[in-house]
């Protein structure tokens, strides 16, 4: 059936007892669909004593779900209705009430927080059998295969009795991370019934946001659920999160064996211009139709050639852009590549700084992460209270801290060990906080900067909280390794000149990576490939990761999209073998 108003109504409205799939690729409105059919059922339900559970991909889409609901809907959702993470929903429903079930001790397991690596990267090493930093983000990568053996989805490096050394640490602590979350939760479902009958019968219905996304174990909690109706929404072009275990061949699998599930596919694309959905179609597995206020603006894709450097491609892309126009709702532009490390390398670039990228910091994180850790959080809390993120900036003053006296994450620090409270530790931030801003970084050298802070600490704590801490400070007493000449002439600033934030951590940043992006969207987007190669992976069909991540930077465009790579001429161009596309070259 072609895709009308009158379809989506009635995809919001079919019987609530209806098991719905739904393909919906980018600028389709497919969230506003799910809100729809989300109003639906909890006006509707035949079960009075069970709620609706909706499950979205990130918190940020959870915010915009009840923003909406709010502001567009003027509906309000009925007590005990749920939406958010599929984390936040298993840790709440199953796992905090029902893990000691499968504790050999009958305790419960505490879900750690995003970035638990940081705290256990120490305890590993010592082993000797990880290399860091390389591994260090995919140390929380390690999940579970279909047999239920380790594997770490973003590195093939770790052995598995790497992996079960890791396991074993978090275990034995009674925590566990976002991949044990689901395989743990699988397990109760699986051995214990009555969890299973519980969950199905307080959750009459569940939906899904990124169904491209789920994971093997998730999809199979799911089908453990097979007295509740279901409401499956994603789009496999935009399935790039492989690292987390996604596997985008079950929504794949799902639409072409519907089976007890009402199939759908909404192919109007309500966001960009006719030239750029023309050219995702080029891509995609499935075709969009432009049916938005932009379908009718005349505006080629561009391919920026014979610019020599990034700052020249950056140039060029403002001065088109401006010549489009901008939106009054909407963000006005956005800077994308594929790696997060890149960013840096762009913003100095940018700004005119050819410098190796981040050349102290890279070296003092390969030598000794714990004062990594100690200089990049306190400098991140110099940026973010430019940035006026005040409490990001105070929780990144006390991650350095937590580093600085128990060498741990303050999630697990023991304020007993030094006669403090939650209030004196939070005064002890905020004083940090007032000192970092009345330093002058330009002068400051970093071996002075440690001194410095070190006797700020030991002064501040005894004289203003009358508590004295200078032996938990030995950390600022470092003779900093293959650096003695570096710290005696790099200036703080200068150091703090190779940080970027992560643009998750403030929203008005432009330049971001791909992943980070998806969900957005901008009047004119400029997609920086590293190379040729790359950037001919991304024109590919979308029937490989690299290809749909092509796709997602791609589909951000409402108005202009414009790509550029080093290497890009008149003859480059040619050595892409990717025949098809239009687009105009700028040279």
């Amino acid at each position: 059936m072609k895709d009308s108003k009158e379809l989506r109504k009635e995809i919001a409205t079919l019987p609530v007892t209806e098991s719905i799939i739904v393909a919906a690729g980018p600028g389709s409105g497919k969230t506003k669909l799910l809100i729809d059919r989300l109003v639906y059922l909890c006006k509707h339900t035949i079960r009075p004593n069970s709620n609706i559970a909706c499950i979205t991909y990130t918190n940020a889409a959870k915010d915009e779900i009840l923003e909406r609901l709010q502001k567009e809907n003027e509906f309000s959702l009925p007590q005990g209705t749920f939406v958010g993470t599929i984390h936040s929903f298993l840790n709440e429903y199953l796992i905090a009430p029902y893990s000691y079930l499968l504790s050999q001790i009958g305790q419960t397991y505490e879900l750690l927080p995003r970035g638990f690596s940081k705290y256990y990267v120490n305890s590993v090493s010592d082993s000797r059998k990880f290399k860091i930093p390389d591994n260090v983000i995919a140390l929380e990568s390690i999940g579970y295969d279909k047999t239920g053996d380790l594997i770490c989805f973003r590195s093939n490096k770790i052995t598995k009795g790497e992996m079960s050394i890791l396991k074993k640490l978090i275990h034995d602590d009674h925590k566990i991370d976002q991949q044990d979350t689901i395989y743990f939760a699988f397990q109760l479902l699986s051995k214990f019934p009555h969890l299973k009958a519980a969950l199905t019968s307080r959750f009459s219905a569940i939906l899904v946001d990124e169904y491209q996304d789920v994971t093997y174990y998730q999809d199979q909690i799911f089908q453990l659920l097979n007295t509740t109706s279901f409401f499956f929404v994603g789009d496999p072009n935009q399935s790039i999160f492989s690292f987390t275990g996604a596997e985008p061949t079950i929504f794949q699998s799902r639409l072409s064996n519907p089976g007890a599930f009402k199939q759908y596919t909404l192919t109007n694309n309500f966001r960009s211009t006719t030239a750029i959905v023309d050219f995702n179609n080029k891509k995609a597995t499935f075709k969009q139709l432009p049916n938005g206020s932009n379908a009718g603006i005349q505006q080629d894709v561009i391919l920026l050639m014979n610019k020599a450097d990034i700052k020249q491609a950056v140039e060029a892309f403002h001065e088109l852009r401006i010549k489009v126009g901008s939106e009054q709702e909407h963000t006005p532009f956005l800077i994308l590549t594929r790696k997060h490390e890149k960013l840096t390398e762009i913003q100095h670039k940018i700004n005119g700084h050819e410098i190796e990228q981040a050349p102290f910091l890279n070296k003092l994180k390969e030598i000794d992460y714990r004062r990594y850790e100690i200089v990049n959080q306190l400098l991140r809390a110099v940026l973010l209270n430019k940035s006026q993120e005040y409490g990001k900036s105070i929780e990144a003053i006390e991650l350095s801290l937590a580093r600085i006296i128990f060498n741990k994450n303050p999630n697990f620090i023991n304020l007993s060990e030094i006669k403090y409270d939650r209030m004196i530790w939070r005064k002890l931030q905020v004083g940090v906080f007032a000192w970092l801003n009345a330093q002058d970084f330009n002068v400051m050298t970093i071996d002075s900067f440690f001194k410095a802070l070190k006797g700020h600490l030991k002064d501040f704590s005894e004289k203003r909280l009358g508590i004295k801490i200078g032996t938990k400070l030995k950390s600022l007493d470092y003779d900093w390794p293959s650096q003695k000449r570096d710290i005696k002439k790099i200036t703080v600033q200068q150091v703090m000149n190779q940080i970027i934030l992560d643009p998750n951590e403030a929203e008005r940043a432009y330049l971001t990576t791909i992943h980070s992006a998806k969900g957005r969207e901008a009047t004119s987007i400029l997609v920086i490939a590293e190379d040729l190669k790359e950037l001919e992976r991304w024109l590919k069909i979308n029937d490989k990761e690299e290809a749909r991540v092509g796709f997602v930077a791609f589909t951000r465009a409402r108005r202009f999209l414009c790509v550029w790579c080093p290497g890009l001429t008149e003859f480059g161009e040619g050595s892409l073998g990717v025949p098809g596309f239009k687009w105009a070259h700028l040279g």
